[in-house]
């Protein structure tokens, strides 16, 4: 038996048994003396006992001696692993067998090779399922950009261009009387309201007359969208230049 060897997981740093110092032991002792192969195991008085690959008979007064721990403490930690499922227990009135949980999982290459794919599998489409996820995020957030882009640059062929105007416009404090006023212009109309009004803005900031900008809908019911641009400018002009202070020479 000392030319044989068991294995054991780097996950155990994390686990209850690596907390306690005497757990650890006892738990090394169990995966030590557990049968690396099928066998039968001679029992005082009785005939032999088959224990399979996995399994150990189990005396609490020998493991104790083994161990140099006291019996009750040898005891509670064989109960602490049954509860924790490290090991199951099978006992009769003359011994115990003890059975090591996943014994082939954990105590064969195949088995870790086989855990490391899975963990490789688990790993891989974790990475998949969160790149998918992201992925919809993204496509949510391109077509969230996608309608505000069409939104904004089809509201034209939406509402006849009335929308845009108002952007263009800015001051409309009665859109709905706006609105009734738009939609009884022609198309035309439309079309050069959109090419005029932000013009026209403008043309009030220049001035420095934006605060006696009308209205959306009395810019559309008078029609000032007729308004030469550069008429309007220069009429603001020539009152500048009328309100500016003359000083006679002396």
């Amino acid at each position: 038996m000392n030319n044989t060897f068991i294995l054991l997981s780097r996950s155990i740093i994390s686990s209850e048994v690596f907390a306690s110092e005497k757990m650890l032991k006892i738990w090394i002792w169990c995966l030590c003396k557990a049968n690396h192969k099928d066998n039968y195991v001679q029992i005082s008085g009785l005939d032999s006992v088959k224990v399979n690959r996995g399994q150990f008979i189990f005396g609490r007064k020998v493991a104790a001696k083994e161990l140099d721990m006291h019996e009750s403490l040898v005891y509670r930690a064989i109960k602490r692993l049954q509860t924790i499922k490290n090991i199951t227990v099978k006992s009769n009135n003359k011994y115990s067998v003890i059975t090591i949980t996943n014994y082939d999982r954990y105590q064969s290459k195949k088995g870790y090779d086989e855990q490391l794919l899975n963990n490789s599998r688990t790993t891989a489409e974790q990475q998949l399922n969160t790149n998918n996820n992201v992925n919809n995020v993204n496509n949510v957030n391109n077509k969230e950009k996608e309608k505000k882009f069409f939104e904004k640059n089809n509201r034209i062929s939406e509402d006849n261009g009335f929308a845009n105007a108002i952007d263009l416009y800015i001051t409309c404090q009665s859109p709905t009387s706006a609105k009734k006023e738009w939609d009884q212009l022609l198309p035309e109309e439309h079309k050069q309201i959109i090419s005029h009004a932000g013009e026209y803005r403008k043309a009030m900031e220049k001035a420095d007359s934006i605060g006696f900008l009308p209205d959306f809908s009395k810019y559309l019911f008078e029609k000032m969208y007729n308004i030469s641009i550069k008429k309007l400018l220069s009429r603001y002009d020539t009152k500048k230049q009328n309100l500016t202070p003359k000083y006679k020479t002396l």
